[in-house]
């Protein structure tokens, strides 16, 4: 970061899911943004990572503004084909964060659906142990969206972590 007076920066969340995260920060990169996080809604679609990570900073070029966080929002604990599509995509932005410069991805936990919030709990220990290491390995943060998307403690689709 070259300025430490924007240690907190105002940005936004731009979707990456359809390949066209790059030029959507090139239209709107001179809106008074300091930082972008490109995220994907339950799948990568299959992109080249890396390469989005360099077509969106050549969008930035060296206007001020840092790429900190990649967004993967879905549910990686269960075992849908779509639901399998968010644990890859999982791996798939810690493995190339740093081609964003983003040293954290972030999203959703997870949850087994239709359960009561405890009942995910093995699963989720089984998965983010794994996604943990391998991130912590990497030098990136994991982040949880505290978000209950219509769920609560009884049931829901897609986070555990949606409560203080």
């Amino acid at each position: 970061m070259s300025n430490p007076a924007k240690s907190i920066r105002i940005g936004t969340m731009i979707s990456a899911s359809g390949g066209e995260a790059a030029s959507r920060i090139g239209k709107i990169a001179d809106m008074g943004f300091e930082s972008f996080e490109p995220f994907f809604w339950q799948t990568t679609n299959g992109q080249d990572i890396a390469e989005l990570g360099k077509r969106c900073l050549d969008a930035i070029g060296d206007r001020d503004i840092t790429i900190s966080t990649l967004g993967m929002f879905g549910n990686p604990l269960e075992s849908t084909d779509i639901d399998q599509q968010t644990l890859q995509g999982w791996k798939d932005c810690i493995d190339n964060a740093h081609h964003f410069g983003a040293t954290c991805v972030a999203g959703f936990t997870g949850r087994i659906r239709n359960t009561p919030l405890p009942d995910s709990l093995p699963r989720y220990r089984e998965i983010w142990t794994d996604l943990a290491k391998r991130a912590a390995d990497k030098g990136i943060k994991i982040a949880f969206e505290n978000c209950a998307m219509d769920g609560n403690w009884q049931t829901g689709d897609w986070n555990i972590a949606h409560n203080p």
